[in-house]
C-alpha cells in the first residue's frame, strides 16, 4: 500500500472526471442542503474523496466513511480542507452495517470500481442502510456511442476548439469510449487501456505533450479494471429499488454526459 504523503500526492495529479468536478460538486452540495433543511443528519460516504469529506464537513454534518482501505481514508486526510466529524468503517462496500438509518449515501464513481455481477448488490447494500424515503447520489459513469469516430477526430477537435483546457479532462473520457467500442467490451483494462496510449502517441495522433498528461496517471504497472454498465440497463437496475429523482450532470468538462449523477430516492420495498 502507497504511504500517505504518496496517496495525497497521487490524487493531487487526478483531474477531473476522475475526481469530481466543480460542477459535480455544486450538485451534491445542492442535495445535501435541501436534505438537511428536512432533517437529514447521517450520512454515508461510500470511499474516501476528499472534496464530499470537506463539503460534509463544512455544513457541519457528520459522516460515516467506508472503505476496505484504512489507509485511503487516512492518506486523503490532509486534502480535506474543512475538518469535522468523519467516522471510518473499515469494510467492504458490500458488508456495510450500520447502527442508525442513513439519510444520505454518496457514491462517486464506487459502481465503476465493482464487477458488473457485483454491481446490483452494491445498489441493494445502500437500498438497506438508508431510512425510508431517503436519498443517495451515485456518479456513475456509463456506456453509450462514442461521440467521435476516431482518436484522430478527437485530438483534431481538442486542438482547434479546446486547446486551453486541460487535456485530460476534455479527452480522456471520449478516449474511453473509443477504447470500449473499439474492443468490444465494458471493462477498462487499465494496462490495456495504457498501451492503447502509447500506441496512439507512437502514431502521432497524441502529441508529446498531451501523452505526458496522461502518463501521470496511466502506468503499465497498474492493475486496475473499472466496470461500465450500459446507461439503459444500469437505469432500469436503479429503478427496482429507487425513484429516480434527477440525473444531473457537471457541465464544466466535455464528455459529461457519460458521467451522469444519479439523484435517487428510496422506494419504500426492494423488489424479492
Amino acid at each position: 500500500m502507497k504511504d500517505k504523503k504518496n496517496l495525497a500526492s497521487i490524487w493531487k495529479l487526478v483531474e477531473p472526471p476522475i475526481r469530481p468536478s466543480n460542477g459535480v460538486m455544486a450538485i451534491y452540495k445542492k442535495y445535501l442542503l435541501q436534505q438537511k433543511s428536512k432533517g437529514a443528519k447521517n450520512f454515508l460516504l461510500l470511499g474516501a474523496t476528499p472534496e464530499i469529506r470537506s463539503l460534509v464537513n463544512h455544513e457541519s454534518c457528520s459522516l460515516l466513511c467506508v472503505d476496505r482501505n484504512k489507509e485511503m481514508f487516512s492518506g486523503l486526510e490532509e486534502l480535506v480542507t474543512h475538518k469535522g466529524r468523519n467516522t471510518f468503517i473499515c469494510s467492504d462496500w458490500l458488508d456495510i452495517k450500520t447502527n442508525s438509518p442513513i439519510d444520505i449515501v454518496f457514491g462517486d464513481g464506487v459502481v465503476n470500481m465493482l464487477p458488473h455481477d457485483k454491481q446490483e448488490q452494491l445498489i441493494q447494500v445502500i437500498h438497506k442502510v438508508l431510512a425510508p424515503q431517503c436519498m443517495t447520489m451515485l456518479r456513475t459513469t456509463t456506456i453509450s456511442k462514442p461521440m467521435f469516430e476516431s482518436a484522430q477526430k478527437l485530438f483534431e477537435w481538442y486542438r482547434t476548439s479546446q486547446q486551453y483546457q486541460p487535456v485530460f479532462t476534455t479527452t480522456n473520457i471520449h478516449l474511453r469510449m473509443l477504447w470500449l467500442h473499439e474492443t468490444q467490451t465494458k471493462t477498462l483494462d487499465y494496462v490495456e487501456y495504457y498501451n492503447y496510449l502509447h500506441q496512439l502517441h507512437q502514431q502521432g495522433t497524441m502529441r508529446d505533450e498531451e501523452f505526458s498528461c496522461y502518463q501521470k496517471l496511466y502506468q503499465t504497472k497498474d492493475k486496475l479494471n473499472v466496470y461500465y454498465p450500459k446507461k439503459d440497463d444500469f437505469e432500469q437496475l436503479l429503478s427496482k429499488y429507487f425513484e429516480i429523482e434527477n440525473i444531473s450532470y457537471g457541465n464544466d468538462y466535455s464528455g459529461n454526459e457519460y458521467n451522469p449523477v444519479y439523484v435517487l430516492t428510496k422506494r419504500v420495498a426492494a423488489p424479492n
